[in-house]
């Protein structure tokens, strides 16, 4: 059988940029970037970038992607969106990334009262932290004998923390909020823990 075929080939064009600290300024050196092709979702490669933090792919096909980088050093991340629509199109983006920090989390019990409340530092509590940023990362640990657990290379933005005292029941819980290149510290105070109840009822206030 004979036939004829037909192959339609879109236009191409090629992705270049640079990877930089949460600075904005300092280049990542062997920072891995990925490019992901959204429409077709398809991997289109992953590249690494020079000793001044700058990559590039010569050959794409034509589509929007997302870039993303990530920092083997410390596992920071960079997030960014390019798109390429005409042949032999040159698109440049640049990743910056997110930051890191520490979150220091005291855990202490309380007794007595204001002004003249005593806080005891709890040991060998189990403590969770959240965070609640672009790059979601959930952690849980033990206090050590100061009732201190140090999160190191958290992502900047927003967190949360908790903790249950399994002998005593009682909780503690705090959101925060990170910055690069810092360090948080968080005290988290032991409370009690209530019961609520209640009848729920229809719009009619009787059913």
């Amino acid at each position: 059988a004979t036939g004829s075929y037909m192959y339609f080939v879109g236009p191409r064009g090629s992705l270049s940029g640079r990877v930089v600290g949460a600075d904005g300024v300092t280049p990542v050196v062997g920072a891995q970037v990925t490019v992901l092709r959204t429409q077709p979702r398809e991997q289109v490669g992953t590249v690494t970038t020079d000793a001044s933090g700058n990559f590039s792919l010569p050959d794409v096909n034509a589509g929007p992607f997302q870039l993303t980088a990530i920092d083997p050093s410390n596992g920071d991340r960079a997030l960014a969106n390019a798109r390429i629509e005409t042949e032999g199109e040159a698109h440049s983006v640049n990743l910056r990334m997110n930051g890191q920090g520490t979150v220091d989390v005291t855990v202490v019990s309380v007794t007595g009262v204001a002004p003249n409340e005593v806080l005891t530092p709890v040991p060998n509590s189990q403590v969770t932290l959240t965070a609640l940023g672009a790059y979601l990362d959930t952690r849980t640990s033990q206090t050590n004998a100061n009732g201190v657990i140090s999160f190191a290379r958290v992502a900047a933005g927003d967190f949360t923390v908790s903790t249950r005292d399994r002998a005593s029941g009682l909780v503690g819980t705090a959101l925060g909020l990170l910055a690069a290149g810092t360090t948080t510290p968080v005290v988290l105070r032991l409370q009690p823990v209530g019961t609520i109840t209640g009848v729920v009822y229809d719009v009619n206030g009787t059913t």
